[in-house]
């Protein structure tokens, strides 16, 4: 079996990927999709994670996150899919988590790094056909990071 341990960067912000289990087109739901960006205000207000751009798509979430300093990327992403998870839960009266149980995530080295995840993750909606510029996607953090409008 394949070692899948996660080994310490801390400091370093890290572009993750996570997905819906099976991948169902689950945030096409609108009160599903606030729900998520009241999770990206949890982590960012109350458990203090940096949030640097986050986009989410109709069966998989982008992020540019750094860790608080006493926490970790795996810390932040179970929080990331609990919270979700319960408040998606309590919308459609199922139990049962609705994300895939790993993730994906890389450290980000340096300054340009940084730069090309968070275009990335912008560019994602648009890649996939979902809107032809950054700033028409709804549930992207485009808006208030690139444009310095405020957000959801």
């Amino acid at each position: 079996m394949p070692d899948f341990r996660r080994y310490p960067n801390e400091g370093f912000p890290y572009l993750v990927t996570t997905t819906v289990k099976g991948r169902q087109p689950l945030f096409v739901d609108r009160n599903y999709c606030l729900a998520f960006v009241s999770t990206i205000t949890y982590l960012r207000t109350r458990l203090r994670h940096q949030v640097h751009a986050y986009v989410l798509m109709p069966d998989h979430a982008h992020l540019v996150v750094t860790p608080r300093a006493d926490s970790s990327v795996s810390r932040l992403m179970h929080s990331l899919k609990l919270h979700t998870a319960r408040q998606i839960g309590a919308l459609s009266g199922s139990g049962g988590g609705i994300w895939q149980a790993r993730f994906y995530e890389r450290a980000l080295r340096t300054p340009v790094d940084v730069m090309k995840a968070v275009a990335y993750v912008h560019d994602n909606p648009i890649k996939a056909g979902l809107a032809n510029l950054p700033e028409e996607y709804v549930w992207s953090s485009y808006c208030s990071s690139a444009l310095g409008e405020q957000g959801l």
